[in-house]
């Protein structure tokens, strides 16, 4: 009870303390990406035999693989399908 009493009395030292601990992780994602306009991290998808697979290229594979399979096929599904023809 003496713990909830203390949080009460200092709410608003509590929550300048979360909101700065959310500001700093805002910041700090600015300041670890490549460029501030919030580009992609990396631009391929993985690497088959030494070539590396755009993830540009693979997303519009998996688009046209989803309009030839229908509803009923889950995207994971979709995405292993893919990948194996891509592999080959």
């Amino acid at each position: 009870m003496a713990i909830l009493e203390n949080i009460r009395k200092r709410t608003t030292i509590l929550i300048l303390i979360i909101g700065m601990a959310l500001f700093a992780f805002v910041i700090s994602g600015i300041f670890t990406s490549n460029d501030f306009s919030g580009g992609k991290v990396g631009s391929s998808v993985g690497e088959i035999n030494g070539d590396e697979i755009s993830i540009d290229n693979f997303r519009r594979k998996i688009e046209r693989a989803s309009r030839r399979s229908g509803p009923t096929t889950s995207s994971m599904q979709l995405v292993n399908s893919v990948w194996n023809q891509v592999e080959r």
